[in-house]
């Protein structure tokens, strides 16, 4: 309790003291005693009034202070304390360009110098200005930053280049026909995969598979070529060096036999 409310309450009990010492009236005749007694108790109701009125604005005026100072104080957080926060993490590394891969290159403020592109089995893409150049093997932000250094070197002023990958180029196989498991199979990543090996991977050949008549149709370049395989001579042969490796988009197909 504050000071001035103490000084209040004994200012009070003060005035309440001395009506009651101005009531008791020991020999007074009663028609004094009683106009007396009706004084002392208008007096104590003035008092009650008085007292609940004072209470009333102190509430105010301690309401009117929580208001000014932003209300209830919030508890303090420490400085070195964050809320917990949902986060996702990778290991993998980022992606490089490679071979078949379409680019989509933008140049700020000059769109003849943006344009899409297809990386080509050399690694290199053709720019409308720079011409050849040489992008596999680099991230998306290292090739960004390799065709901002040949524009601004002889061309342009603070070029801003952006460069986002459209198209991934697939490394996949197709096997087809008679084997047990027929379908399209990934080359894992930095790997290679063999005829031998992707046979394997869908259980085998049937009953009924012309081993001997294994076609796989590849196409570079534009041009189309179909390799005939003798699969029961490669394995008999012993020599894996003769196990043809896939290429990414090789189809294989697996005729039926003729009896």
């Amino acid at each position: 309790m504050g000071i001035n409310a103490r000084n209040e309450i004994k200012k009070h009990r003060g005035r309440i003291d001395g009506i009651e010492r101005c009531c008791k009236w020991r020999n007074d005749a009663p028609i004094i005693r009683a106009g007396k007694q009706a004084l002392c108790v208008r007096l104590l109701l003035v008092l009650v009034i008085a007292g609940l009125s004072w209470l009333t604005n102190w509430d105010l005026l301690a309401a009117e202070s929580d208001r000014e100072g932003g209300g209830a104080k919030k508890p303090e957080v420490s400085a070195g304390f964050h809320p917990q926060q949902a986060t996702v993490s990778t290991n993998s590394e980022e992606y490089r360009i490679r071979a078949g891969d379409s680019l989509s290159i933008s140049v700020f403020q000059e769109p003849d110098l943006s344009q899409k592109a297809k990386v080509t089995q050399s690694g290199s893409i053709r720019h409308p200005l720079l011409g050849v150049v040489q992008v596999e093997g680099l991230t998306t932000s290292e090739a960004e930053k390799k065709i901002t250094g040949l524009l601004a070197k002889d061309y342009l002023v603070n070029p801003r280049v952006s460069i986002t990958v459209d198209t991934y180029r697939t490394r996949r196989v197709t096997l087809l026909g008679e084997v047990k498991q027929p379908g399209i199979f990934e080359i894992p990543e930095q790997e290679s995969m063999t005829l031998l090996q992707v046979v394997g991977r869908a259980g085998g050949f049937t009953n009924i598979a012309a081993t001997d008549r294994v076609a796989i149709i590849r196409t570079e370049n534009g041009k189309e070529q179909v390799i005939r395989v003798n699969v029961p001579a490669l394995i008999k042969s012993g020599d894996k060096s003769k196990d043809i490796e896939l290429k990414p988009g090789d189809v294989i197909s697996v005729p039926e036999t003729f009896f």
